[in-house]
């Protein structure tokens, strides 16, 4: 077990490596949580009028409306605009990659606590020192990894409609 001076720079440091990670890590945490559903249900309606839009057109077009060809322009101008907008955002792949890198950074965040946990019950106090460090520098490059393919790979995937 660690003294009563060792014990207070173990905490010392476990606080600092926490308040690193708060600002390194929790905030790429928090945009993924809160951005991963939007472009979800942009592709699930966006798809859903485009969808329900083409069956409906038809059926106007060959009916004795009054405002046939307007219903119909704007069926058709609705219709358009929802596939290149899908086509532009591409809204189901930013839902599946942001939803796959939120799981990824959950899992490091997870094994970051874990090892903390490890590092705090650790006997040799330069050992648990060792291990902090080791984690929470793992975990920040990472997350930075992590983080830089999903951004990449999202800008590589726009394309002018």
């Amino acid at each position: 077990m660690h003294n009563l001076e060792q014990q207070q720079t173990l905490d010392n440091l476990f606080n600092e490596l926490k308040t690193r990670k708060a600002a390194a890590v929790d905030p790429s945490i928090k945009w993924y949580r809160n951005n991963r559903i939007s472009p979800l249900i942009w592709f699930r309606v966006s798809g859903t009028i485009v969808i329900l839009f083409s069956i409906i057109l038809p059926t106007i077009v060959s009916s004795n409306l009054e405002n046939q060809e307007l219903i119909s322009s704007v069926l058709s101008l609705t219709i358009a605009t929802f596939t290149g907008l899908n086509a532009f955002f591409q809204w189901q792949n930013s839902w599946q990659s942001r939803s796959l890198t939120y799981k990824q950074l959950l899992e490091l965040q997870e094994n970051w606590e874990l090892k903390m946990l490890q590092a705090k019950y650790e006997d040799d106090t330069e050992e648990a020192k060792k291990t902090a460090f080791e984690a929470t520098s793992e975990l920040i490059v990472k997350v930075s990894n992590i983080t830089e393919v999903e951004t990449k790979s999202f800008l590589e995937k726009l394309k002018f409609p």
